[in-house]
């Protein structure tokens, strides 16, 4: 049984009464959305109420208090457009604030407008770091055999790392290649930090991703406590392991305290190699060659490639 509302009184009286468009028209009129206000009232957020127009000999009690304001009074002013476009760069604000308010502001104003209007919309970047330990149990409770764990400074409280790894990717690396790259990249966000990567090769030769780390500096500690939480998962694949990575030193250090009493490979990325290589031997003959010999599946044809690459300049050989 439904609950009694007398709206649904309103609708079939006027729905028995239609004899023509005008009552039709009334009906959906009044029946459009009998809670608009309701719902407008719960969505309501302080965050993106208005603010107080300027106006001539308005008053403020200190210098920050009014550049304060007046931050909040650009950014709210660009808010809709920075919704719509959330990969816009501070040169683009610029020239929205010239064309709509004929004021020139700088780049850096724009810069900070647009972070604003990113955290009216997403949220600040503390309360995303408040909410890790809810995130991993909620990643836990709904992804059983996953692995969420993060760790903070014992003195400090402060946000030290975040690991995870969904229970579909660990299940399906053990039919996967025993190949595992290990990389990182610095993040551009407000903290900065680094995010560490542990990525797999399918039966297709296609790219599976196994785990994230999300610490805040790449070294020894933070490559080996990444490792550490995940090498559980990793040995419970039946073939040996071929770790592939650049030279950092962290890499192969946490590589050897988690997985060297058991048989497996670690080997350089070309990639990286060939970058700090074509520093001192340039030229796209070595490219050319360096790579044939990178790419070479048999012992003949990589010999081939080295004395060609050596008789084209025998210390890029060495």
């Amino acid at each position: 049984m439904t609950e009694y509302d007398e709206d649904d009184d309103i609708g079939n009286k006027l729905l028995d009464e239609a004899d023509g468009v005008e009552n039709y028209a009334e009906f959906i009129r009044l029946t459009a959305n009998c809670y608009k206000e309701e719902e407008e009232a719960e969505d309501e957020d302080p965050r993106k109420a208005e603010v107080t127009p300027l106006y001539v000999g308005m008053e403020w009690g200190s210098f920050t208090e009014c550049r304060e304001y007046l931050r909040d009074y650009g950014s709210r002013k660009i808010l809709g457009y920075v919704r719509d476009n959330p990969d816009c760069k501070p040169k683009a604000i610029r020239r929205r604030v010239k064309r709509k308010y004929k004021v020139n502001i700088s780049y850096w104003t724009a810069w900070h407008a647009r972070w604003r209007c990113l955290e009216m919309i997403l949220g600040s970047f503390e309360d995303s770091y408040a909410k890790v330990p809810d995130l991993c149990e909620q990643i836990k409770k709904d992804n059983p055999g996953s692995i969420a764990a993060f760790s903070r400074d014992s003195r400090t409280k402060q946000f030290t790392g975040l690991c995870v790894a969904y229970n579909a990717s660990l299940e399906g690396f053990k039919d996967a290649r025993p190949m595992i790259g290990l990389d990182a990249y610095h993040s551009n966000g407000k903290y900065g930090g680094v995010i560490m990567s542990d990525t797999a090769l399918d039966g297709n030769g296609g790219l599976f991703p196994l785990a994230v780390y999300f610490t805040r500096l790449e070294c020894k500690e933070t490559w080996n406590a990444f490792l550490e939480i995940i090498a559980p998962s990793l040995h419970l694949h039946d073939k040996p392991l071929t770790f592939i990575s650049d030279k950092q030193k962290g890499i192969e250090y946490g590589v050897q305290r988690q997985f060297g009493y058991v048989n497996h490979f670690h080997r350089l990325c070309f990639r990286h190699h060939y970058k700090n290589m074509k520093m001192k031997h340039p030229g796209p003959e070595i490219e050319k060659l360096a790579w044939k010999a990178a790419k070479s599946y048999n012992e003949i044809d990589y010999n081939q490639a080295m004395k060609d690459l050596g008789e084209t300049k025998m210390q890029a050989r060495e």
